[in-house]
């Protein structure tokens, strides 16, 4: 080797930190490097974990949920309509006037139908008549009933209560029978009283009998109170039957114009002292000509007439 050579490498080797210094220069290389490696070794973009969210309850559904989900908008439901307002009762003194033994005469019939007064007609089945007098009674605005032929307690009467009529010997079965055969005669009744009967009425098996049928059918029972001694009222509750009972009778077989005058103003003042009643007459001429001549005392008296339907009192 040249002296010159050899001269400059002993000459490197004497001078003072020429080793350290390449030293650190590939420290400093290696830490770079490393820094390098690890950046491009480190996950990008991950974001922080998160505690897990806690199970909803049952009963409640989790925050989140209502938040992510909002239920379906509803349609809007059409506004229900008013109520109608119940209609109270009219103020004033009521008073039902039932026609007893209509169907025997057209004549008879129309003299009361003349008057212009609400009436109800009780019309006897099965006669020629009877279904010609329910259907013009009805067709003329007023309450029709089955004027149903009963047992009387006396058994020489038993030939005046006419056809259809009802026995104590009957079975309940017939009894049944009879009722609805005698109600469908006249079309479509609302309701029915006894023609004679103070023997049937009498009968608490007889009338339950009687009363099954109105009950069926939803028809009411007005008690003619024949005798004192009828189980109409208590078996007509026990069935559930509406149920009145007659007040005042208006004529009898003797009975002039005075004295069924007398009577239409017991009814009148029997309606002023209870508030209603219910008053009976039969199909006659005296006692249309009666009614006609005290038409204008119940409108004096604010005497209302009124369908004896809306007389009877509902059993429970």
């Amino acid at each position: 080797m040249p002296p010159n050579r050899k001269a400059r490498r002993a000459a490197a080797r004497r001078a003072p930190g020429g080793d350290g210094a390449r030293l650190a220069l590939w420290i400093l290389l290696g830490i770079i490097i490393l820094a390098f490696a690890a950046a491009r070794l480190r996950p990008r973009g991950r974001a922080p974990r998160q505690a897990p969210a806690s199970a909803p309850s049952a009963s409640a559904p989790a925050a989140a949920d209502r938040t992510a989900r909002p239920a379906p908008a509803r349609p809007a439901s059409p506004a229900a309509p008013a109520p109608t307002p119940t209609r109270p009762p009219e103020p004033g003194f009521r008073c039902a006037i039932i026609i007893d033994d209509v169907g025997y005469s057209k004549a008879a019939l129309q003299a009361f139908l003349d008057l212009d007064l609400p009436l109800n007609f009780a019309v006897l089945p099965q006669l020629a008549l009877s279904k010609w007098a329910a259907q013009t009674a009805a067709g003329a605005g007023h309450t029709v009933m089955l004027h149903l032929p009963m047992e009387p307690e006396d058994p020489s009467q038993i030939r005046f209560m006419g056809p259809g009529g009802v026995l104590t010997e009957m079975p309940d079965d017939e009894i049944e029978a009879r009722v609805i055969e005698d109600l469908e005669s006249l079309g479509a009744p609302a309701g029915l009283n006894n023609h004679m009967g103070s023997k049937a009425t009498a009968d608490a098996r007889v009338m339950k009998a009687v009363m099954r049928v109105l009950k069926d059918r939803g028809l009411f029972f007005v008690d003619s109170l024949t005798t004192g001694r009828s189980a109409a009222a208590e078996t007509a509750r026990e069935a559930g039957v509406p149920v009145g009972a007659r007040d005042v009778f208006l004529d009898t077989d003797v009975d002039g114009q005075q004295g069924i005058r007398e009577r239409i103003l017991a009814l009148i003042e029997q309606a002023e002292r209870e508030g209603s009643a219910i008053g009976i007459g039969h199909a006659r001429p005296g006692t249309a000509r009666a009614l006609g001549a005290a038409k204008d005392e119940f409108a004096r008296r604010g005497v209302r007439l009124v369908s004896a339907g809306d007389l009877v009192v509902a059993s429970e």
